[in-house]
């Protein structure tokens, strides 16, 4: 009798436990599903070598940033690379030999302020950070972006 008593009480812990176990399982399938995708959610489509080759070909767009509208024509014909200790920006002279800021991109630390982009005379930007300023004013010349850069701090 008492075996019989010991069997019951250990198919009954075994069967508590499996119950708990499949409620915690449960409950973390919500968890993860109330957070986004569920885990058997696939996801997107993948995406065929094909399609990726055709969408690197298309051209960039012009800007980073928000950026007021172009002006038509104002597509630059001559492009610099300015790599600085705040950031990195691409420079350009358009057919009327105006300058613009292409694209930038700050370096860790630091955040583009001031932008003046163009279409202009002459484009200026800054990279701040908490301890450095990196000023960049670009003017054309000769059909040719023309850089000037200060660092303080």
């Amino acid at each position: 009798m008492e075996a019989m008593a010991r069997s019951t009480r250990t198919a009954l812990a075994v069967l508590g436990w499996l119950a708990a176990s499949g409620i915690a399982v449960a409950l973390g399938l919500v968890a993860v599903s109330a957070l986004g995708r569920g885990i058997l959610d696939p996801g997107p489509p993948i995406t065929k070598p094909s399609d990726v080759a055709a969408e690197l070909s298309r051209p960039a767009p012009a800007r980073t940033e928000t950026a007021p509208e172009a002006s038509p024509g104002a597509e630059p014909l001559a492009r610099h690379v300015e790599r600085t200790p705040g950031g990195t920006a691409v420079t350009g002279c358009d057919a009327s030999g105006r300058t613009m800021l292409v694209s930038w991109s700050p370096a860790q630390g630091f955040r583009a302020d001031d932008i003046n982009d163009g279409p202009d005379d002459e484009a200026e930007m800054t990279f701040t950070s908490a301890d450095t300023d990196v000023d960049i004013s670009v003017e054309c010349s000769g059909g040719r972006p023309r850089t000037t850069v200060e660092v303080d701090g």
